[in-house]
């Protein structure tokens, strides 16, 4: 009797680790040491530049300016140092105006659609998308604009490389 109490308690043990590995957070992207990085489109290898609070994000050729300079801001959200700082001390992130329109920059606390971005991988050389839950992909237009949407039919459009070579 003993033993099979023992047995229960093992096995409930087990479901409630099992359980919290598959309720628990998903892992999120891992920034490596050093921090600032440049976010490069694959189709047209422009880098992504902040262009200052509350305008469109757009491509350009990388640049050791800090426009071209991006790092994470907790989880979903990711900065841009164009301007460094704005009023009230605030930093400003990568924000969603929804499908089919440019992104912009927007104060991280308090700005609408800078939050539930996600990159796979922010290792230095990764190959991924860059995804809102609102409006879906980043992708470049062209070697100048970008925009959120669908699914392009050319993935490179959607596919960004990350490079921490500042």
């Amino acid at each position: 009797m003993n033993l099979k109490v023992k047995s229960v308690a093992g096995a409930v043990t087990s479901v409630m680790a099992l359980g919290l590995v598959v309720a628990g957070p998903a892992s999120t992207a891992q920034a490596e040491a050093g921090g600032r990085f440049y976010i490069v489109n694959k189709a047209t290898g422009t880098c992504l530049k902040g262009n200052g609070n509350n305008k469109d994000v757009t491509l350009g050729k990388c640049a050791k300016a800090d426009a071209f300079h991006w790092n994470t801001y907790g989880p979903g959200r990711y900065v841009n140092y164009s301007t460094g700082t704005v009023e009230f001390g605030g930093t400003i992130c990568i924000s969603s105006n929804g499908k089919n329109k440019p992104v912009s920059l927007r104060v991280c606390k308090t700005g609408i659609g800078t939050g539930a971005w996600r990159l796979a991988s922010l290792k230095n050389g990764a190959h991924t998308p860059f995804a809102n839950s609102k409006c879906g992909y980043l992708q470049a237009i062209n070697d100048k604009v970008t925009r959120c949407g669908a699914r392009p039919a050319n993935k490179n459009a959607m596919t960004w490389v990350i490079k921490y070579t500042l």
